[in-house]
Formats: C-alpha cells, sequence, structure tokens
C-alpha cells in the first residue's frame, strides 16, 4: 500500500513540475522596491528557446494578481507560447494615493515608471530566454497609458503597444 501511495505522489510531483509556472519576482528600481508576476507557460519550460515577452499593465487601483486573473492572459501566453509580465504600480502619494502607473506627470516623490520597465527588460532577458525583437506592451485604463509613454521613452526596445 505504501509502495502506491509513494508512486502516485512521484507522478503527482513530476506533472506538476513540468506544468506552467506563475511567480513573483522584485527588483530595486530607481531606489524603490518594485515587484512583477512572471508566468512562463509550459511549452517554454519543455523548450526554452527565445519566446516573445508580454508586459500587461493594471489600471489605477489595481494591482498585479487581479488584473492577471482577470484578462486570463496566462492562458494566451499558454497557446501564442509567450512569457507574460504583469507588474504592480505603486502607491502614489498624496494628493494621489491610488495605485498606477507614472504616466506623462512629473514631481519629486513620483516613481519613474519608465525606468522600472527599462530595468525589467534588463533582468528578465538575463534571466530568461527572451526574443528580444518582440516584446509587447499592453494595458487596461491606465496601464494602456503606460504603453504610450513606454512607446514614446523606450519605443527602441518595444515591437509593438496596445491599450
Amino acid at each position: 500500500m505504501k509502495t502506491s501511495y509513494l508512486l502516485a505522489f512521484a507522478l503527482l510531483t513530476g506533472l506538476t513540475a513540468a506544468a506552467q509556472q506563475n511567480f513573483v519576482q522584485t527588483i530595486v528600481s530607481g531606489g524603490k522596491d518594485r515587484s512583477y508576476r512572471v508566468y512562463l507557460p509550459k511549452k517554454y519550460l519543455d523548450n526554452p528557446v527565445p519566446r516573445p515577452l508580454v508586459f500587461n499593465f493594471h489600471g489605477s487601483g489595481g494591482n498585479a494578481s487581479g488584473f492577471e486573473g482577470y484578462t486570463r492572459f496566462r492562458q494566451v501566453a499558454d497557446t501564442a507560447n509567450f512569457i507574460l509580465i504583469t507588474p504592480s504600480g505603486l502607491l502614489f502619494p498624496a494628493p494621489y494615493n491610488w495605485t498606477g502607473w507614472n504616466t506623462f506627470t512629473s514631481g519629486a516623490n513620483l516613481p519613474d515608471d519608465v525606468l522600472f520597465v527599462s530595468d525589467m527588460i534588463d533582468k528578465l532577458t538575463g534571466l530568461y530566454q527572451v526574443d528580444t525583437t518582440r516584446i509587447y506592451s499592453s494595458g487596461w485604463s491606465n496601464g494602456g497609458f503606460m504603453g504610450y509613454q513606454l512607446a514614446w521613452k523606450l519605443g527602441h526596445r518595444f515591437a509593438a503597444i496596445a491599450s
């Protein structure tokens, strides 16, 4: 009986190890601790050759985990075979008091989200097999505006954006 339990555990563990991976990574950017969710589809894990990288930015007041679940981009990443990155915006200080992306706003205490994205690209291309000619940005509301900001400031690093 113990042998069958051990065999079942070994099979289940092996199946889990071969599945896609979804986890949080952190980076220090502009002196601030920043986080983002990484989703690696099973096809990437089975054959880690350079893949497209897609950023998916939440709107004002949102967060990465909620937005990742809402958009269901993980399922799209599985079928289209890309690495999905869902970053978390920071809480803006008063008078704003919401989480989001610094799009076309300046101020001493506001985050440099363009630098954050550039730093993420540098880190991610060092950790994973990324096709640097196929880096994309998508976003909702304030996250869509972040895509426009990236096209303006980092257009040389992005193949396309969608808002």
